[in-house]
């Protein structure tokens, strides 16, 4: 099945649609903001896309800068706290000035260009094959309520 899902770019609508459902966030639910909105997908596609980043993930270290941390083997959000830790304690140590900037990603997925993904994936020597196999699993995916 996942020859055909991928190989022969056989992915039906049925395992493109995605289910959205809302998980309360605390015991208050009066406001729509403490619901998180989940999308639950097809087992067959969740597969597909597991064993493919699971592929993809040894390259992630020589592909992402050093100091990305999702998706590169040994890196570990623990690594990432540390990072940010080393360096506030060198700079004080230094007594230099240090800016420390945090970024609030939320729904950053959901604005996600993917041509943009497609472009770097070309950029990075990915085959036209491969990436019209990935782009066979986002065209013409729906998600319901």
């Amino acid at each position: 099945m996942m020859n055909q899902m991928f190989t022969n770019r056989r992915v039906s609508k049925q395992q493109k649609h995605g289910v959205i459902v809302f998980l309360s966030k605390s015991s208050e639910t009066t406001t729509p903001a403490v619901y998180w909105p989940i999308t639950l997908l097809n087992t067959d596609y969740k597969i597909l896309a597991s064993i493919i980043a699971n592929r993809l993930r040894p390259m992630m270290a020589d592909l992402l800068q050093q100091s990305q941390y999702c998706w590169v083997l040994g890196n570990t959000i623990f690594k990432a706290v540390a990072t940010v830790r080393k360096a506030i304690a060198q700079t004080e140590v230094k007594q230099a000035p240090l800016c420390v900037l945090s970024l609030d990603f939320q729904e950053a997925f959901d604005r996600f260009s993917y041509q943009y993904l497609f472009a770097i994936l070309r950029s990075h020597g990915f085959s036209n094959w491969f990436i019209e196999r990935v782009k066979g699993m986002y065209e013409k995916a729906v998600s319901s309520v």
